[in-house]
């Protein structure tokens, strides 16, 4: 017989150890999203220290603390057990939380390489060029104008400027691939915190923060590719019935991505041929019902189709656009193994970061590595190895491993650009491991979980984006970002308002960019069509060298900043391109004399802000014939 006396005499007791366990989590959580904001605040406090006083090692350290604050606060809410759309609240916070550090970057203009092409190439749309007008500083920006038309709508509509609604579409692209991301992970059966996880460690991609939040068209293309990704493992669930329109509705992103970003697509549509190639080798073995092999199919038809119809009849330039890096690459790797497998290049060579950030960018990869061999020990179960969904992102993931060798023979970004879309496949596969790490009971494992997050997140930063990337400072004369200075901006625009648009110039590889794009000047560089700059500024004396390339460049402006003649071309290794002499050698090819001898030609200063100088080929008589006919 039960005791109900004793059962209703301990009930109040339980009551009331249940209620303090409840206001116990309620207190966590709540202190846990008041350390959102103030991670937000951190990262505005260190980012106006820097532009004061430079990366310093307080700027360093209170960056990485606010980002472990924001990791502390995930990890307590994930602990706490969160629900589905607790979830995805939490993912929007911390793809817009992680989107500051590179607005505060530059809160007032575009300093990126690849921002100012994009800038230009927005700005022509509203002059009326249209959506392929021609762009002097990249040339196949041209024909992939997804970003463009999308930012210069949202301009149009709101009246915003452009540089504020581009920075709106690159938050909201940062925020749809933390969703997609959790979405993705979702539909492998993973639990809210499971998947909220997966958000965490793709936040730790080495793109994420810096690359992949700048004003370009893999910024916009990667949320595209997140989201037909998650849509296209949807339709591989064994359980689900996709509606055709649903796919219908996916293969028009698929044609959003195909006019925004070339590798995306290209990327895109490998992933989607595996996913459907896999589900119908293992479709009776993963029960993959046969309408949704044929939907997959669709999808990656459409892909494909859409691929190479787009490459063939407009943008046919993107071959010549790839081929150049990856013939490079190859005849890099080539001269690696021909010198019995040396190299020459010295990981932080120079660098004045932290040593725990240069800990962390070795410890994150092998971090990363144990994770990984960790899930390919679950290959041992039935349900994982007959997955084609699991094997499809294992295969993604290991992009970013098979790329690794590469990177410690020679430094080039081409390599390093598949890893933003391997860390998908990385993150929903690795994410139970840190999800068990922050849900066993124990403090200990749990602040395991937070500082092996902490690792990833260091290690990769650093292993992308150099320190000029991620924080202002003063003016290095190999650096875009640092280099892009206000004066040289207005220079700029003061070139644009006194005489108009299209002039040709010969500036080093960063006022080609800025004169481009905010002056709307055309730039004689090496990149697209050959030309040899270096061949003007170089010399100390006004030779026949100089006169011949002035006149087979057609150039009227000739660009300088003073600055240059002092520094050298740090990080980059050169100043207008790596073909010029003493490239990459950390050597100074010219001084202050070569940069001062205009004055005595046929040559008229006609600005000169005290950094900035702009002389005038008084011999330059006529427009510049070659700006149509070096179009490709």
């Amino acid at each position: 017989m039960i005791n109900t006396s004793a059962l209703s005499a301990r009930s109040p007791r339980r009551r009331h150890l249940v209620a303090s366990a409840d206001a116990d989590k309620m207190t966590v959580r709540c202190l846990a999203y008041c350390l959102f904001p103030l991670a937000a605040c951190g990262y505005a406090i260190a980012y106006t220290v820097a532009l004061r006083t430079g990366p310093s090692g307080f700027v360093h350290a209170l960056f990485w603390a606010c980002t472990v604050l924001a990791l502390g606060a995930a990890g307590l809410l994930i602990r706490s057990g969160c629900r589905p759309r607790e979830a995805g609240v939490i993912a929007i916070l911390l793809g817009g939380l992680f989107y500051l550090p590179k607005y505060f970057r530059s809160p007032h203009f575009f300093n990126f390489h690849d921002e100012l092409a994009h800038w230009y190439e927005t700005t022509q749309l509203f002059a009326g060029h249209g959506a392929f007008a021609y762009n002097p500083g990249n040339l196949v920006v041209q024909y992939y104008p997804g970003l463009h038309v999308l930012t210069a709508a949202l301009s149009s509509m709101t009246g915003l400027s452009v540089f504020a609604a581009g920075n709106i579409v690159c938050a909201w692209a940062h925020i749809v691939v933390c969703l997609a991301v959790y979405g993705l992970s979702r539909q492998m059966g993973a639990n809210p915190g499971a998947a909220l996880c997966a958000v965490l460690l793709y936040a730790a991609s080495p793109a994420f923060f810096y690359f992949d939040a700048q004003f370009a068209y893999e910024t916009l293309g990667l949320a595209f590719f997140a989201v037909v990704l998650a849509c296209a493992i949807r339709i591989a669930s064994p359980h689900n019935r996709v509606p055709w329109a649903e796919v219908g509705l996916f293969g028009l992103i698929v044609l959003a991505l195909v006019v925004t970003h070339h590798i995306t697509s290209y990327l895109l549509a490998a992933a989607l041929t595996v996913l459907t190639i896999a589900s119908l080798v293992l479709r009776r073995r993963a029960k993959v019902p046969a309408r949704s092999c044929r939907q997959l199919a669709a999808l990656a038809s459409v892909a494909i189709l859409a691929n190479v119809t787009w490459l063939v009849t407009v943008a046919r330039y993107t071959l010549t656009y790839l081929s150049g890096p990856i013939q490079a690459d190859l005849a890099a790797i080539r001269d690696y193994f021909a010198a019995g497998g040396h190299t020459s290049r010295q990981l932080f060579s120079g660098s004045t970061i932290p040593s725990y950030e240069v800990f962390g960018s070795y410890a994150g990869v092998l971090v990363l590595f144990i994770l990984y061999a960790w899930v390919l020990t679950g290959l041992r179960r039935q349900d994982l190895r007959c997955d084609p969904r699991h094997w499809t992102l294992l295969l993604l993931g290991a992009l970013y491993f098979v790329s690794l060798p590469v990177c410690f023979v020679f430094n080039d970004p081409t390599v390093k650009r598949p890893w933003a879309f391997a860390f998908v496949g990385l993150a929903v596969s690795c994410a139970p491991v840190l999800h068990r790490m922050l849900t066993t009971p124990g403090r200990i494992l749990w602040l395991g979980g937070v500082v092996l997050a902490a690792i990833l997140y260091v290690g990769g930063v650093v292993t992308f984006s150099g320190e000029d990337i991620r924080f202002p400072g003063s003016f290095e004369a190999g650096s875009d970002a640092l280099s892009t200075t206000p004066d040289l901006v207005a220079a700029a625009y003061w070139t644009d308002a006194h005489y108009g648009e299209g002039n040709p110039f010969i500036g080093d590889v960063t006022i080609a960019q800025v004169f481009g794009a905010y002056g709307r000047q055309d730039p004689r560089t090496y990149d697209e069509f050959g030309y040899r700059p270096w061949n003007v500024v170089f010399p100390k004396h006004l030779d026949s060298t100089v006169y011949d390339e002035l006149r087979q460049d057609d150039a009227r402006f000739i660009v300088e900043d003073l600055r240059t003649a002092t520094l050298p071309p740090l990080p980059r290794g050169y100043y207008f391109n790596g073909k010029e002499p003493d490239a990459n050698t950390g050597n100074r090819p010219f001084d202050i004399q070569s940069l001062e001898k205009f004055q005595y030609g046929p040559f008229a200063e006609i600005y000169n802000n005290g950094n900035i100088t702009i002389w005038e080929y008084r011999n330059w008589l006529r427009p510049s014939p070659k700006q149509g006919a070096a179009k490709p």
